[in-house]
């Protein structure tokens, strides 16, 4: 996720590591907090694999910076990271899901198709799976639908809010 928002980031200019992380946190830090101990390693990564290249210089307090920017690579990577599959585990694959969904206006028409399709596959999945496991416990016998009381519940409200998620999504599919 830190790859991907770099790489957005960098998609308007060229910035220092430390104006990178001022930007993730001005504009995603309810989706994500990253450190400079999560972004360093991301830079050198993207760094290494060709997609941001670096123009290393002396600052005027005689410290050494650098100012980063996005390659032709680098943009075919920010779209394929757009666009792959949402397999992360649940609880990553939420910030993920809205990470992208806050970056879906870098993209163009076709691409920002593709990705909210993703999405709306990925909660699909999801809502199937917590339907039956609902079915399971409302089939449960009386005793146990009294110890299953907060889990029937929760998953209720889960699947209301994935269907929520699934209309939205639809909407913005039909704006396009």
């Amino acid at each position: 996720m830190t790859e991907l928002l770099i790489l957005a980031i960098l998609l308007n200019g060229e910035f220092t590591i430390y104006k990178i992380k001022q930007k993730i946190e001005n504009n995603f830090s309810v989706f994500l907090s990253a450190s400079f101990g999560s972004i360093h390693p991301a830079i050198k990564k993207l760094e290494k694999n060709g997609f941001i290249s670096a123009k290393r210089k002396m600052s005027g307090g005689g410290q050494k910076s650098s100012l980063y920017s996005i390659t032709t690579e680098g943009k075919e990577h920010f779209k394929n990271l757009m666009t792959s599959e949402i397999i992360e585990s649940p609880a990553c694959s939420n910030q993920l899901i809205n990470i992208k969904m806050m970056l879906l206006g870098l993209l163009d028409e076709n691409l920002r198709k593709d990705t909210i399709n993703l999405i709306k596959k990925y909660y699909e999945i999801h809502l199937l799976t917590a339907e039956e496991l609902l079915e399971t416990l409302k089939d449960s016998s009386v005793k146990e639908k009294e110890q299953n009381y907060f889990q029937i519940t929760h998953l209720k409200n889960y699947t209301n809010n994935i269907s929520f998620e699934l209309n939205r999504i639809q909407g913005l599919n039909l704006r396009q």
